[in-house]
């Protein structure tokens, strides 16, 4: 049985909060009306990257843009992953991916860990040290932020708690397209598993251009559907078996040198 999976491909205004709000709606609302069952915003879509908004309008978890996504998710009856979002927490800010299952609770956050220098990231924002799981059906599903895709680590570290799908929201510019695309699809190769990758589209503060095409990977790296650069939904039926058929024809998982490098799920 198959899961309709949409990217959310967004063209976020900076600092234009309730324009990014409206936006998110109607694409949450169409997705759903087409039938997909887990959606994936971007990251950061409610603020972009201008850090005097993004400082200015963090707020906590639970907070008004997490109430928002709780309360789609229950009226479409879908899980949401809500990209990222500014999350204050005392006198840090964070740039934290929520997920909403389909009665709107919250399933996990997590909180970016590799902070992104040439965007000055680290100047603005703390960085998070715990990957995130959450139950996706029957399977184990993660999710990643934008930067974390350069760091084969982590990945590794998700697939020792039996993760079969990542997804992925990110803000990647020009001129890295050819990153984006290899990356994925190493990602999804090494670890055999499906990625969910949904990217920004069009322009942003500072001259970045963000490039879209966001992407759904399968764990052979074939993509199984790809967007251009504007704004869109990219959709795909995905089958998550296919991880376990996979995993089985090619055991390299199975092979890693734990006496060597280690593994534990706990780290």
């Amino acid at each position: 049985m198959g899961i309709k999976i949409a990217a959310l491909q967004m063209s976020i205004r900076d600092g234009d909060r309730d324009g990014n709000l409206e936006e998110a709606e109607r694409l949450i609302d169409q997705a759903a009306k087409e039938g997909a069952e887990v959606l994936c915003l971007p990251e950061m879509w409610p603020t972009g990257f201008d850090y005097a908004s993004l400082l200015a309008k963090a707020e906590p978890v639970p907070g008004p843009i997490t109430v928002f996504l709780s309360e789609k998710a229950a009226e479409k009856g879908v899980v949401i992953l809500g990209g990222s979002i500014p999350e204050r927490d005392e006198d840090r800010v964070y740039n934290t991916a929520v997920v909403f299952g389909k009665n709107g609770g919250l399933l996990t956050s997590y909180r970016k860990m590799h902070l992104f220098t040439l965007m000055n990231e680290q100047k603005y924002l703390a960085g998070g040290d715990v990957p995130a799981t959450f139950p996706l059906g029957d399977a184990t599903a993660a999710v990643v932020i934008c930067y974390d895709l350069r760091f084969p680590e982590l990945f590794r570290a998700l697939i020792t708690r039996g993760v079969k799908i990542i997804f992925h929201p990110a803000e990647f510019p020009h001129p890295r397209l050819h990153h984006w695309r290899t990356l994925i699809q190493a990602r999804a190769i090494e670890n055999q598993v499906f990625m969910v990758s949904t990217n920004r589209s069009g322009p942003g503060t500072g001259g970045n251009v963000f490039f879209g095409h966001s992407m759904i990977v399968d764990p052979w790296g074939e993509i199984v559907a790809e967007g251009g650069e504007a704004p869109e939904i990219v959709t795909a039926e995905i089958d998550l078996t296919l991880v376990d058929r996979v995993r089985s024809s090619l055991t390299s998982l199975e092979d890693i040198r734990r006496d060597i490098f280690s593994l534990d799920p706990r780290n």
